[in-house]
């Protein structure tokens, strides 16, 4: 009885070792995984950042080269 009773104890205790492993291997792959995904959304949230800028540069330059000198009213023979 005795033997039995230490023997479900190494054989729980190799159990738990086994599972303990296998928790923080699995925590160690869950958080790579984050890390890309933060590093994957970042690159996005930076190229829509620069195309917003480019967006914005290229309606200002639009705007700019539109806009025609307004004549006052009391020159309209220029």
């Amino acid at each position: 009885m005795i033997h039995y009773i230490s023997s479900s104890a190494e054989v729980t205790s190799g159990e738990i070792s086994t599972l303990i492993e296998t928790l923080n291997s699995d925590r160690e792959i869950y958080i790579e995984s984050i890390q890309k995904e933060r590093e994957i959304y970042w690159q996005q949230v930076r190229e829509r950042e620069d195309r917003f800028q480019n967006f914005i540069e290229t309606f200002r330059n639009t705007a700019a080269a539109e806009e025609s000198p307004q004549k006052n009213w009391w020159q309209f023979w220029k």
